[in-house]
């Protein structure tokens, strides 16, 4: 999904088709604070529902507005320059956030790696937790329902990896690593989640259609 703008939805109604109010974009396409390019992925805390944060990738940024202040600030990368150091983005796709630690994680995906961002203080520190080249080009990364181990959608391998909390080596756990369409292939997986099964819903995108993966069941 790519977004110009962020609106909201009343669903409170019983409106079949209810009207939006726009959140962010409303001043066009553009890389200014008030203005977004190709947001790839929201995420609203469950804790702070106040908050939103973006994936505005275009711009090589997060941002996180704030509903109660009406304030939207650049939280990772630097608006409209991509980079490999530590502190810049190369078209950030994915973001999880681990509401216990307050650290967010990013799908660094043109520079194929998942940033770490802890977020409790002014100036975040910046950890590198998966990549160093085992990756290419991840579109997606979530945490398991312990919060504990990253799973990560390595797109361009075609392949899910669980990567355990502070290894350094990821290991499959769907898909082969050949773009393919049967049961145990994928192709371009683009989304990762969860739910309280422990059942991972995968996007496999070149095929159209939704995978689940029982990872309990298959010892995972």
């Amino acid at each position: 999904m790519i977004l110009f703008y962020i609106k909201v939805f009343s669903l409170d109604d019983n409106l079949s088709s209810p009207e939006a109010v726009t959140l962010i974009g409303r001043y066009g396409r553009g890389s200014n604070i008030n203005q977004i390019n190709q947001v790839t992925n929201i995420i609203v805390p469950a804790s702070t529902p106040s908050l939103l944060y973006m994936a505005d990738s275009k711009n090589h940024r997060i941002l996180l507005w704030n509903s109660d202040l009406n304030y939207t600030s650049v939280v990772a990368g630097t608006s409209g320059i991509f980079g490999s150091n530590s502190t810049l983005l190369h078209n950030p796709l994915g973001i999880t956030l681990d509401e216990k630690t307050n650290s967010l994680y990013i799908a660094d995906s043109n520079n194929s790696r998942i940033q770490k961002y802890n977020m409790n203080t002014q100036n975040p520190s910046i950890t590198t937790v998966a990549g160093w080249g085992q990756l290419n080009n991840p579109y997606a990364v979530q945490l398991d329902p312990s919060g504990i181990n990253m799973f990560i959608a390595d797109t361009f391998n075609h392949r899910i990896l669980v990567w355990l909390n502070g290894t350094l080596q990821g290991r499959i756990i769907a898909g082969n690593g050949i773009a393919g369409n049967n049961d145990t292939q994928l192709n371009s997986p683009a989304q990762i989640r969860f739910d309280s099964n422990y059942n991972l819903y995968v996007v496999d995108t070149n095929n159209s259609r939704i995978q689940r993966f029982d990872l309990i069941s298959n010892g995972c």
